[in-house]
This record gives C-alpha cells, sequence and structure tokens, in this order.
C-alpha cells in the first residue's frame, strides 16, 4: 500500500493557507436533515455518506453536523464503508456490551488491526477521537482493504513535529492524499477533536481516492502519476481561456492540478473536434490557441501501455532522459500491429501524429517509435508470448510497475549525487565543479575525460545549476561516454570561460583530474553549449595539448577573446579572420595597438589544427539564427591552416531552447560516438 506514496511525491509549498482539495459535488436530492442546510460547505458530503449507508443521522431529524465524532461512531463507520463484514472473535473489551450499536464494528475493527484499545480490556466507546487518531484508523483501514491513495501534494504542515509517533506515517499519507486537510494557520491539529461534519468530508474524500492495484486505470491516473514523479513544484502557466471556456475533467477535484499540468507541458494530448489529436505543451503565458476550436480531455478514459509509454517519452524528453538509441523491435509477436491506424483508432489518451500547438506542425513519431525506445530503456518488455501489446489496458499495479521502471530510468540520469567539490588554480581563482566517476571505478582500468562547460545562464557559486542543462545527456547507460569520468565546472558569477584567467583555472582542473585518477590520456574531450561552446573553442586555441576532441555546439562565435568593461573595441568583428594575414588587412588600423597589447589572446598554437573537431549549430537556432554562412568560412580558415579533421554539423528543428538535443540527433550517437573513438595524446608539457 505505501509503494505507491514512497516511490513518488509533488512539491507544492504549504503556505499559511494550505492548498485545500475539493471535490465536485454528485446531485441535488434532499436530506432529511433540519441542520444540514443547502449552502453549507459539508452538505454535499453529508449527502454522500448518508445515500451511501456509511453514516446515519444522530436522530431522525438531525444529524448533528458540528457533534464531536466518537470512538465508537468512527469504528461504525468505517465498519459500513467495508460493506459491514462479518467477525466471528470473542470480544475482549469488558465496556464494549452486547447489543451496542456499535459491537460488531469494534470486533471487526479490532481482528483487522483498525482500532486498539485504550487499554487491552477497556475500548472507551464514547471517548472522543482526535485528528491524529482518525487519520491513523483510516491509514489501518486502508492496509486491511489492500487499498492505496494517490498522492496528490507533498510537504508537511508547520506543527508536524508535534503528531504523536504511532501517526506520523498515517496524518503524512492522509495529508498528501487530501483526504485530511490542514487548519488555517497552516497547521493539522493533531490533539483536536473531529465533527461530524468533518467525518462525513474525509470520508467521502477517502471513498473516492482510494484504490486497489488490480483496479483498472484511467487517463486521469496517468496525468497525476507524472505530476508525481516530477521534481521540485509544478510551474503551471495556464491560459484562461482554456480553464473557461474548455471541457475537462471534474475541474474542481482533488486531480485538477495534475491533469492541467500534464496538458500544460504537453503530456497528454486533448481531442479536437473530429477526432484530431493535440498536444499544447505551451511555455508562454496566455497562449493563443483560440483558434484551435474545441478541445476535451476525457479523464475517464481507458489507460493503455502505449499511452503511458508516450507520456513518459515526452516527459523523458523535457528532462533530457531520452538519450539512448532504440531497440530493435521488429521480432515482436504482435509487431505488425503497431500502426499508427491502429493504435489511434482505439481512441487513446496520447494519439500519435498529434498537431503540436507549439511549433504548429504534426508530429512524425509513430506508435512503434515510442515503444522501440520504452524497450531500449526497460520500461516495456515482452510478455511470455513475445508481445509487447500497447493496447493493454494498464491496471494501476501495472501504471505503477511502469513507474517504478521510469524512475529507475531517471535516477540513471540523475547527476545530483555527483561529488560537489572545488578547485583553487595557481591565480587564486576557484572553480566550483562537479566530478562523476563511474559507480565501479577501478584503479586497475583507465578511464576517458570528458570536460562539459554549461551556458550562460548557469554561472553562478552554488555549483548546482550546472547540472540543470545538458550534462546529463552523457549520463545515460546507452551512451558511449557513459564510462567516463566527467568534470562539470561552473562559471563563477559575473565571468565567461573565454575570461583567461577562468580558462587557466579549468585547465589545471583538468589536469588535476588526470593526476588524481586513473585516466587515459589519448581520450580527453571538451564539449560544451552556448556560452560553453565559446569556452569549448577557448579551450583547444589556449589548451590544445589538454584534449583529444572537441564538440563545440551552438557557440555564436568561433573564437573569441574576453573582453573588460573599460575596453571599448567590439573583438568578435575581428572573427574569425584574426590571424589570417589576407583577412585582417581588411579591418580598421586602428586594431593594431590592441592587437599589440593583447598579444596572447591573438596567438594561436599551431597543435590547435591537430585536434578533431565537430562544431554543432542549429539551422533554426531563435537566438542565433543560421550560422551556415559564418562556420563555413570558419572551415575554410581552420582547412587552410591544415586543420586534421574539422567539420560543422548542421541539425535541423532544433532552435537554441533545444540546443541539448543536437548532441543525439533524433536517437543519433554517432556524434558522440565519433568523439569516444577518437585517440590522441595529450597532456602537459614539463
Amino acid at each position: 500500500m505505501k509503494k505507491l506514496i514512497s516511490l513518488i511525491s509533488l512539491c507544492l509549498a504549504v503556505v499559511i493557507v494550505l492548498p485545500v482539495c475539493a471535490f465536485a459535488a454528485d446531485g441535488d436530492a434532499a436530506l432529511p436533515f433540519r441542520d444540514v442546510r443547502a449552502g453549507e460547505w459539508y452538505y454535499e458530503n453529508v449527502r454522500y455518506v448518508f445515500e451511501n449507508g456509511i453514516m446515519k443521522g444522530t436522530s431522525d431529524t438531525e444529524f448533528s453536523p458540528e457533534g464531536t465524532l466518537t470512538r465508537a461512531m468512527c469504528v461504525t463507520i468505517l465498519h459500513r464503508a467495508a460493506g459491514e463484514p462479518e467477525a466471528n472473535g470473542e470480544m475482549k473489551f469488558k465496556d464494549v456490551k452486547s447489543g451496542e450499536y456499535y459491537e460488531k464494528a469494534v470486533l471487526w475493527a479490532s481482528e483487522n488491526g483498525i482500532v486498539r484499545g485504550r487499554t487491552e480490556t477497556e475500548f472507551v466507546p464514547d471517548g472522543t477521537i482526535t485528528r491524529a487518531e482518525f487519520a491513523t484508523m483510516l491509514y489501518r483501514y486502508l492496509g486491511s482493504e489492500e487499498k492505496s491513495l494517490p498522492e496528490t501534494r507533498s510537504g508537511q504542515t508547520s506543527d508536524y513535529s508535534k503528531v504523536p509517533e504511532f501517526a506520523k506515517d498515517a496524518v503524512s499519507v492522509m495529508y498528501h492524499a487530501c483526504v485530511i486537510n490542514g487548519r488555517p494557520g497552516g497547521i493539522f491539529d493533531p490533539g483536536a477533536s473531529v465533527t461530524r461534519a468533518e467525518t462525513a468530508a474525509m470520508i467521502e474524500r477517502f471513498e473516492k481516492l482510494g484504490y486497489s492495484g488490480s483496479d483498472k486505470a484511467k487517463a486521469i491516473d496517468l496525468a497525476t502519476a507524472l505530476h508525481l514523479t516530477d521534481t521540485g513544484p509544478a510551474s503551471i502557466v495556464w491560459n484562461d481561456y482554456i480553464m473557461t471556456d474548455r471541457r475537462f475533467p471534474d475541474a474542481d477535484d482533488g486531480y485538477f492540478e495534475s491533469v492541467r499540468w500534464a496538458i500544460e507541458k504537453g503530456y497528454v494530448t486533448l481531442t479536437r473536434k473530429g477526432g484530431e489529436y493535440v498536444k499544447l505543451g505551451f511555455t508562454k503565458d496566455k497562449a493563443d490557441i483560440s483558434d484551435l476550436g474545441e478541445l476535451t480531455f476525457e479523464a475517464d478514459r481507458k489507460l493503455m501501455k502505449g499511452d503511458a509509454v508516450i507520456a513518459f517519452y515526452y516527459h523523458a524528453q523535457k528532462k533530457l532522459y531520452n538519450y539512448t538509441k532504440r531497440a530493435d523491435i521488429t521480432g515482436a509477436a504482435d509487431y505488425a500491429e503497431l500502426t499508427d491506424e491502429k493504435w489511434n483508432a482505439s481512441s487513446p489518451v496520447n494519439g500519435t501524429g498529434f498537431f503540436d500547438a507549439v511549433t504548429g506542425e504534426n508530429s512524425a513519431m509513430s506508435i512503434s517509435d515510442y515503444i522501440s525506445w520504452a524497450v531500449a530503456v526497460g520500461i516495456v518488455v515482452t510478455d511470455e508470448a513475445g508481445r509487447l501489446d500497447p493496447y493493454e489496458e494498464l491496471t494501476h499495479a501495472e501504471l505503477e510497475a511502469m513507474i517504478e521502471r521510469y524512475l529507475k530510468l531517471k535516477k540513471n540520469y540523475d547527476l545530483k549525487d555527483t561529488l560537489k567539490l572545488t578547485y583553487e588554480a595557481s591565480s587564486g581563482q576557484v572553480i566550483p565543479y562537479r566530478l562523476y566517476v563511474p559507480e565501479d571505478y577501478d584503479e586497475g582500468e583507465k578511464y576517458p575525460v570528458v570536460l562539459y562547460l554549461h551556458g550562460l545562464g548557469y554561472v553562478g557559486s552554488g555549483n548546482e545549476a550546472q547540472l540543470s542543462e545538458c550534462a546529463n545527456v552523457f549520463a545515460n547507460p546507452n551512451s558511449p561516454v557513459f564510462e567516463s569520468i566527467f568534470i562539470i565546472p561552473q562559471c563563477p558569477k559575473d565571468s565567461i570561460w573565454n575570461d583567461l584567467i577562468v580558462l587557466d583555472a579549468v585547465s589545471e582542473l583538468v589536469e588535476y583530474v588526470n593526476r588524481t585518477y586513473s585516466t587515459d590520456r589519448s581520450r580527453q574531450y571538451v564539449t560544451g553549449v552556448s556560452l560553453g561552446g565559446m569556452g569549448t573553442w577557448a579551450m583547444v586555441r589556449f589548451h590544445p595539448e589538454q584534449f583529444s576532441a572537441a564538440i563545440p555546439v551552438a557557440s555564436p562565435v568561433a573564437f573569441s577573446i574576453s573582453r573588460n568593461e573599460e575596453e571599448d573595441y567590439d573583438i568578435t568583428v575581428l572573427d574569425p579572420s584574426w590571424y589570417d594575414e589576407e583577412l585582417i588587412k581588411e579591418y580598421e588600423i586602428e586594431f593594431e595597438e590592441y592587437l599589440k597589447e593583447h598579444e596572447r589572446e591573438f596567438r594561436v598554437s599551431p597543435e590547435m589544427f591537430e585536434i578533431p573537431i565537430r562544431n554543432v549549430y542549429d539551422a533554426d537556432d531563435e537566438l542565433l539564427g543560421d550560422m551556415k554562412e559564418y562556420f563555413e568560412v570558419v572551415e575554410t580558415i581552420m582547412n587552410r591552416h591544415g586543420a586534421v579533421d574539422y567539420e560543422n554539423v548542421r541539425t535541423v528543428g532544433y532552435g537554441h531552447g533545444g540546443i541539448c538535443h543536437q548532441y543525439v540527433d533524433r536517437f543519433d550517437y554517432s556524434l558522440m560516438e565519433w568523439m569516444f573513438s577518437q585517440r590522441r595524446e595529450t597532456g602537459i608539457k614539463p
């Protein structure tokens, strides 16, 4: 029962007024209780428990909503919710008299470990029950029924430390599932009594949320599961137009935030009138989708294995966990059934060939593409008959098993556990860095070294931000560079990689790692994106003796030097021709004095041209534009100076925002395989 809750967590902030999970009303039937008036917050809750035979009135005409819940009432309510099963044991409590309305309930609850006495022989039926005790009884009842509850929020109330030890797990589970909400002021108030109105509300939420592993999962469960696997608070950007004019699942229930999140992130598709599938995934506030017509998400639609696979794929893509080669699934017994026509005709939660509202284009991925990815990463395995069966309807237990496998995949890419270190260079410059060493590191082996330089948005001193970019592209069991030592430094605040002091410090850091660990000096690689792409160029220019190959990605310039605030010259206009005698004549003579004063910045070691380089850029880079013409000039100049192996790699469709995807172009690992295959003896010359 605890399994799902222990596996997945969602971080929603606990503030002064705690988040409340509301549930939709079910109807307008009149109640016989004169003290339960329509419009009261608990009216529908009382109606639910009364009509389902779970709670009765304290008389024919009174419910006593503000009355205090007693221990006898509590076990009776749970007994009725369970269907009033028989109990044949012997009553051990002397104060539970034969014939009392709660006798059978106490016996059943005691036999099933749901309730214990105040002492070995006293139950104290008229004793009041606290909120912590009520949570505990619900928790034990949940276990006795072999059911689970989804976790729809995380965090704890401010007074969680005051919850008795015996009730801590129960309070946590019931609070996270939105069965029991906190009270004003950010507290749970564990010692307070429970009113009958509160009991009705909690029981309704408990009944509607509980499920067993054999129950069929639904579309809404996939959205919730994905939401809970995500790290950190959800950052929901929502469109008022959708929220007010579109029909989504019971907009007031406890699942709504998860569905809204999944739709906004593009992890589930919506259905447009006419049956076309639409994936939103927009990231801009108030994205204009008014021209898409009526969109719906059917919360109770059946959930198939393929639906979960497609959702996991797009979640992995956002988180950079999907860098892997696809598996060969042509030998599967049902491979011929993996057609988009059959898949989309099965009314999936996630259709293929959908219209992408972000790109304005239709998806080119097929159901067989998604399944082959899922097989490659271990989320899907063939059954005994050799079938993949994406059309299989999932139970909660099966969905949970897929989530477990997905979380294992996610862990493989998580660099948060890397060594968190700092290095002080001979200049005094301090470089924070993360170091990944293979888990099965063996001093008897020689490991390649990969230096990764991040982009501009991740500079600082916290030694955390640089892990949020593309570094985990390499931390992939399927990657050809996985069994390597990774150096992931963080560029100091107010600096850039091309600052020669910083650059030299990183160079020293690379040498330090080589001295400290058993490394292969013939396989030393440098790569980086955007600002880090510039840094990669600078590394091979100023420290070519250290690297066997380089992959600059989305670099705005090929050869760049540092500048301080006092320098007025835009030296980048000299790139890439500053060292070329013929082309340098095209520039104004006013740069001559500057060139003399900054001789090192304009000096190039011939060894730079001995380093194999793959310079990667995207034709649709919204920040830099298409750099094709620029890098063709770079290639010409590199070759003119005798570059041994220089090549431009031009991708299409990723843009600057999809910068990390340029390393692995649509499941193609050839770029990193190329880098890993390069061997060139390196090392600082004495």
